[in-house]
């Protein structure tokens, strides 16, 4: 059977069951179960579908039954976890997908095996706390076992009794170091994406209690992330909204949630980080090249003395803007808690040490065996502790650097480390300020790692594409009906939204006011900031529908009569908006920008001798202003003040003009029945345009009614067209 029939047959099933369409999902699972040849999943199925036929004979013969709605949810409960079973099935036979080519190599542990192999898996670091190994045999063992428990409970679709109390026996021994228990944790989040597991939900309740704040803070997000994906099963498996709604009557625990959506919201900002790496760092740091070679005189290395400095060194980066900005915009992120170091650490995913599919998500320890031969060459090193201790870089990346490291020589590490502590690194200091800088920003240290491990995970890893994606998601937890329990607060609501907003994901934040909104109408802030959101989308209706009752509870606010004048505007209604304009003008009376804006409300209302009056008044203020001659020269033509439109536009040609300016210029010389010249102002306006004749044309048609109010025709005109034409033809 091929995969895609497989995928379609699923789907079929699973929407079946979304649409309470029983008849057509056991349709679609007898199909499915006829071609595994598998009796028990054949008997599992004509129980489902004998128990539904009786149901409904029951409910057809008006036989009243108290649990007919229990036993309808246990059906469809059933019913998914049927199909699940069978897509596991179906597809460890015959995808090539490699988590399922993973599973069929995989070598089982036996259950009676299990207690052994655990004692000797946690025995190794027993060892190593009391003696140094150097047993390259020993540590391949362990790495091998690792690797083993990792790909057990990745590859595995649904938890059997002796496999979750395995996994708890693993989390719970005392021999077996965090660091690998959140390894393995990881494991069963990535079979949680792919396959629905009510155990894995409840193991993840359990292990949001750890003690170790890495496995407590990994288990929440993945809770989480589970429930966005699977939402559309909750109502089936209540057991599973019971234990959310106990877990979120925990304070501490509805924090650490509202922290771990802020930090998911701030991953959008990761791909906007690279593209600025990729798009203007990097570019601007090449072009300084050729300044840098003339700067140190390297044509004329040979005559200088090499001792002497250069003090132009210091003054690269003033003379490249563009990169001192994006680099102090990057710095600010960073402080903010973004993560700034995906790009420069994308290289570094290559080593062997990342075949391993566990060492993705594995926290940082300077006690992982592949790297641990390294960790007792700088012993206590501070520059080495500084970079374990680090609160800005991920896990993954901590490994990629010290791994690079490793691709050293000797000599030349020791030369690096000496000379930094000549510097006098203060590290304890470091560590305090990152960490000061991260908590005042509410941002949980290791739920920050493990996103960013998992976004360097789902991005890079060669086989990323075999994974879904949780970064790739509309990870818009608002939108679904688990969000009302873990959003219980509206300063919490209050401050997802206000993140959204300050982030310019208008889409989302708009959403969350509504909801803000819902349950307080009178809050002007949030009416404003809606409305804000509805105008950067383009919708201006629904923006100002929103400024309007804002106005009405906070009136006289200019900001707000603002925002009405430019929806106003938009919806091309300039009465109103000169209406609002008015008021501004009377609060602002100096403000220049209020008067263009009057202007263009009187153009748009042909008044143009009111217009003028205002855009002189732009002039004379602001001298300088080039962009108000425009106008000027176009309510000048409309008011038949021809003598002070060809002033205007003479000095709009000679600042930069562009083919509107030279189109008016030839309707100027026109009006003035000087057509040679009015000829060559057009041609000028058919050379500044890409669309050449063709979309002058269209241009100069759209003028018609200027120019025939002026004493031409439609002959005259045509002719003059042709005449342009026949002038492009001979040059």
């Amino acid at each position: 059977m091929k995969t895609e029939h497989i995928d379609k047959g699923i789907q079929r099933i699973n929407e079946g069951l979304q649409h309470k369409q029983l008849k057509d999902v056991f349709t679609e699972l007898g199909k499915l179960v006829d071609f595994t040849g598998n009796i028990d999943f054949r008997s599992k199925l004509e129980q489902l579908e004998t128990t539904y036929l009786l149901m409904m004979k029951y409910t057809i013969d008006g036989i009243v039954d108290p649990e007919r709605h229990q036993i309808y949810n246990n059906l469809i409960e059933n019913c998914y976890l049927l199909t699940d079973k069978l897509a596991d099935y179906l597809y460890t036979q015959h995808s090539n997908a490699y988590v399922y080519s993973q599973k069929r190599v995989l070598a089982p542990v036996s259950p009676d095996s299990y207690q052994q192999f655990i004692d000797r898996f946690a025995g190794y670091f027993k060892i190593a706390d009391t003696m140094e190994i150097t047993d390259l045999r020993l540590i391949s063992e362990h790495l091998a076992s690792l690797n083993m428990l990792f790909q057990m409970f990745w590859t595995n679709s649904a938890l059997n009794e002796q496999q979750r109390l395995l996994f708890l026996e693993i989390v719970n021994h005392n021999d077996i170091p965090d660091f690998e228990k959140s390894a393995i944790t990881s494991a069963l989040f990535l079979s949680g994406i792919r396959d629905f597991d009510v155990a894995k939900f409840h193991i993840f309740f359990n292990l949001i209690e750890s003690k170790n704040p890495d496995t407590s803070e990994r288990a929440l997000f993945s809770l989480l992330i589970l429930l966005f994906i699977w939402e559309k099963r909750l109502p089936f498996f209540p057991e599973i909204v019971v234990r959310l709604e106990l877990l979120c009557e925990d304070k501490g625990i509805l924090n650490a949630i509202e922290k771990i959506l802020l930090l998911l919201i701030q991953t959008k900002d990761t791909e906007k980080i690279m593209r600025k790496f990729h798009d203007e760092i990097f570019p601007e740091m090449a072009k300084m090249n050729p300044n840098l070679r003339k700067k140190l005189g390297l044509d004329n290395l040979l005559n200088e003395a090499i001792e002497d400095k250069n003090p132009d060194w210091e003054n690269l980066l003033e003379e490249s803007p563009k990169l001192t900005q994006s680099l102090r915009e990057l710095t600010n992120l960073q402080l903010e808690g973004a993560d700034v170091f995906m790009s420069t650490f994308s290289a570094l995913k290559n080593f062997p040490f990342f075949s391993s599919l566990g060492n993705w998500f594995i926290p940082f320890s300077l006690k992982h065996p592949e790297i641990a031969d390294l960790a007792r060459e700088f012993g206590s090193n501070s520059f080495f502790s500084l970079i374990s201790n680090s609160q800005f870089l991920c896990n993954s990346d901590k490994y990629s650097f010290i791994l690079s490291m490793q691709q050293i020589p000797k000599s030349y590490r020791d030369m690096m480390v000496n000379a930094l502590q000549e510097q006098n690194i203060n590290e304890q200091d470091i560590k305090s300020a990152e960490i000061e800088s991260l908590t005042n920003r509410n941002i949980g240290i290791y739920s920050k790692a493990y996103i960013q491990d998992l976004y360097r995970f789902f991005k890079l890893h060669p086989q990323h594409r075999e994974f879904t994606d949780i970064f790739a998601l509309d990870l818009n937890f608002f939108e679904k009906r688990f969000f009302n329990i873990i959003v219980q607060q509206q300063e919490s609501l209050r401050k997802i939204a206000d993140y959204y907003f300050e982030k310019n994901y208008f889409t989302e934040a708009l959403h969350l006011f509504d909801m803000i909104l819902a349950e307080k109408p009178a809050d002007s802030t949030a009416l404003q900031k809606a409305g804000f959101c509805a105008q950067k989308l383009g919708r201006y209706a629904l923006a100002l529908s929103y400024y309007e009752k804002s106005d009405i509870i906070a009136s006289d606010n200019l900001w707000t009569i603002k925002k009405m004048a430019l929806c106003y505007r938009q919806l091309q209604q300039p009465e109103k908006a000169l209406a609002h304009y008015l008021k501004i003008e009377k609060s602002e009376p100096d403000n220049t920008s209020v008067y263009v804006y009057i202007g263009h409300c009187y153009m748009e209302l042909e008044k143009y001798e009111e217009a003028l009056k205002c855009y002189y008044r732009v002039a004379y203020i602001q001298p300088d202003n080039h962009k108000v001659w425009r106008p000027i020269v176009w309510c000048s033509i409309m008011n038949n003040k021809i003598e002070q439109a060809e002033s205007y536009s003479q000095k709009v040609l000679n600042n930069d003009p562009n083919p509107h300016d030279y189109m008016h210029a030839g309707h100027i010389a026109l009006i003035k029945n000087q057509r040679k010249a009015a000829i060559v102002a057009y041609k000028n306006c058919i050379n500044k345009l890409n669309g050449g004749i063709q979309e002058f044309s269209t241009l100069f048609e759209d003028d018609y009614a200027l120019l025939l109010n002026r004493g031409f025709d439609y002959e005259d005109l045509a002719i003059l067209l042709d005449s342009i034409r026949y002038s492009l033809e001979e040059n």
